[in-house]
């Protein structure tokens, strides 16, 4: 069989059931994923651990799964939830071996943590494409949530590399400035500022910055502000 066949030179391809431009929608998202899929054979190449190795194989496994349900317009399923049960067993295994996360951090550190946050965006990437299309096409909701998790597992493998090699998260120090005019307005560079102004005595009490982290707000740190007029 030869790689080349020429039938997608003027700009088709071929989905099972239908043949189509190569800027489909679904040749979009099933692109991303197949970036995805690269991506993660990148990490298992440079890295030297059995456990996190033979996890990578599977999550590859997994999302060429999804590209062969995005590539197929007669219903066919190849996807199912005990890929989502074992995604989060991977991600509870590691986590419970890292320092609790009470930072927004930076990809950084070691080469195989950057690695996994640069694939954790691109399946970030292709579930947002996948989530637009739905509106579409039938695809099974159970992808996303896959994908979702997917990236979520990557995020944690990161942290994990540098933890193995006692490297830690490079941290986000965001430099914040609270001014407070006399209509109150709040002016800063990371998340959402919350104050609690105390009138009375023109200060500030109390200072709280929240971010925003797969779907759950949260404190990150305690900041001192300045009070200007």
């Amino acid at each position: 069989m030869k790689i080349y066949t020429k039938r997608g030179d003027e700009g088709l391809t071929d989905l099972v059931g239908a043949r189509v431009k190569k800027n489909d929608p679904r040749v979009e998202a099933y692109g991303l994923i197949d970036e995805a899929i690269a991506s993660i054979g990148i990490i298992s190449s440079i890295i030297n651990n059995e456990t996190i190795g033979d996890e990578l194989i599977q999550a590859q496994r997994m999302l060429f799964a999804i590209c062969s349900e995005l590539a197929t317009t007669k219903g066919t399923i190849y996807t199912d939830a005990a890929m989502v049960d074992t995604i989060e067993t991977w991600i509870d295994a590691h986590d419970s071996q890292l320092p609790e996360l009470r930072h927004f951090i930076l990809p950084g550190g070691t080469l195989e943590a950057s690695q996994a946050h640069l694939a954790r965006t691109i399946v970030r990437n292709s579930e947002r494409m996948v989530v637009t299309i739905m509106d579409d096409y039938e695809i099974s909701p159970l992808i996303p949530k896959i994908l979702n998790r997917m990236s979520d597992y990557l995020f944690v493998v990161g942290r994990m590399f540098n933890h193995l090699k006692g490297i830690e998260d490079v941290k986000n120090r965001t430099e914040v400035l609270f001014l407070i005019s006399s209509t109150r307005t709040i002016t800063t560079t990371a998340a959402t500022a919350f104050c609690l102004f105390n009138e009375t005595t023109k200060g500030i009490l109390n200072v709280r910055i929240d971010g925003f982290f797969d779907g759950q707000s949260f404190a990150l740190e305690r900041l001192n502000a300045v009070f200007t007029e």
